[in-house]
């Protein structure tokens, strides 16, 4: 939304606020990065469940085969 295409050409700005060609690099990233860093501190009932689920189908996992 900030890059050249939306900023200068739809919005008519005199210049992007973010120069470059292809931003995706930067915010898939930082959105992996606000992913993971969410999932690793969320502290509910639910995300407990979740790891406890993991670990158990993990370990049945590797005992199969």
């Amino acid at each position: 939304m900030l890059t050249k295409k939306v900023w200068v050409e739809v919005l008519g700005h005199p210049h992007a606020l973010f120069s470059f060609e292809y931003p995706t690099l930067f915010s898939l990233g930082a959105a992996l990065i606000v992913a993971w860093l969410v999932s690793v501190t969320d502290r509910t009932a639910q995300a407990s469940r979740e790891r406890l689920a993991f670990a158990n189908q993990l370990r049945i996992s590797e005992s199969v085969g």
